[in-house]
């Protein structure tokens, strides 16, 4: 796997359980993943978390292109922008309408591949009754 332009770990809640949000950017490509902790992580957690289970957790691709910061940023700065980004926007309202309709667009995907799948083991089943009738009428 490539490694990220950027990537951003937010942790919210999302009653009943406490949620990890992973915002990935790979090529100008935003990639959203979710990780649901239950109780309060802490931050021995998070850290465990972050250097065994993160390099695991499925992410999802998403239609949203990342916005990408100027090159000849300084430190500080990039930290008043993101800062500031953070309080305009609300890094969790993004990432997790991304997440939604990213989830939403792989179950319908899922679904219709197990509604091909229910109706080829059907028609599967109709010719083996069909062809045990034909047996049966054969006398064997």
């Amino acid at each position: 796997m490539d490694s990220p332009d950027y990537a951003t770990l937010t942790v919210c809640f999302d009653d009943p359980f406490w949620v990890g949000i992973l915002e990935t950017c790979r090529d100008g490509v935003l990639y959203v993943g979710r990780h649901t902790f239950g109780a309060e992580p802490t931050n021995p957690q998070l850290l465990s978390f972050c250097l065994d289970e993160l390099a695991h957790l499925e992410v999802l691709k998403t239609e949203l292109t990342a916005g990408s910061s100027p090159r000849g940023m300084g430190f500080k700065r990039s930290l008043r922008e993101a800062k500031k980004l953070q309080a305009t926007l609300g890094s969790t309202s993004r990432a997790d309408a991304a997440y939604k309709q990213a989830f939403e667009r792989e179950m319908a995907k899922r679904q219709s591949e197990r509604a091909f799948h229910k109706r080829s083991t059907a028609a599967l089943a109709f010719e083996a009754r069909q062809e045990k009738k034909k047996e049966r009428r054969r006398g064997h």
